[in-house]
């Protein structure tokens, strides 16, 4: 049994994490139709891409993401994506900002950061390997075993 669990159950959406002393169990799926909107359909292929596991059934779809698909999805994604948000925020007028779609923001995001991967990896850049700083570890009181591997316990 774990020791904590939470669970999350906003926009028909649930989020669990089961800690097991140090380690955790993260588990995300989407209790509704498996039907998606084209954009639902858009980001599951996206995690699907940064090699999360993805189940369906007729009831729900489940996205199981690994400690490597989570770095891809934080990383290399959704850093970029958010700076794509910035730049175009940055690039227009209060007043084009505020006649833009939430859409078309989304796009343009998501493009900004798939061009920026895209030319971060065709210079070498990216993907790098993990590493760890640990004098800055222990200066601000991070401790080691907060990144020990999930194990998946039964």
């Amino acid at each position: 049994m774990p020791d904590q669990v939470w669970h999350d159950g906003i926009n028909s959406r649930v989020f669990s994490i089961a800690v097991y002393g140090a380690c955790c169990a993260i588990h995300f799926s989407y209790r509704r139709n498996p039907s998606l909107t084209p954009e639902g359909g858009r980001e599951l292929d996206r995690l699907q891409l940064d090699d999360h596991q993805i189940s369906r059934s007729r009831q729900h779809i489940a996205v199981t993401p690994s400690t490597n698909s989570l770095r891809n999805t934080v990383l290399y994604r959704t850093l970029l994506h958010e700076i794509g948000h910035h730049v175009d925020y940055n690039n227009s007028t209060d007043q084009e900002w505020a006649s833009k779609t939430t859409s078309s923001k989304e796009d343009y995001a998501h493009r900004y950061a798939a061009e920026l991967y895209g030319r971060l990896t065709k210079h070498g850049h990216v993907p790098f390997a993990p590493f760890c700083d640990e004098a800055s570890c222990v200066r601000d009181g991070v401790l080691m075993n907060w990144f020990a591997p999930v194990t998946t316990v039964e």
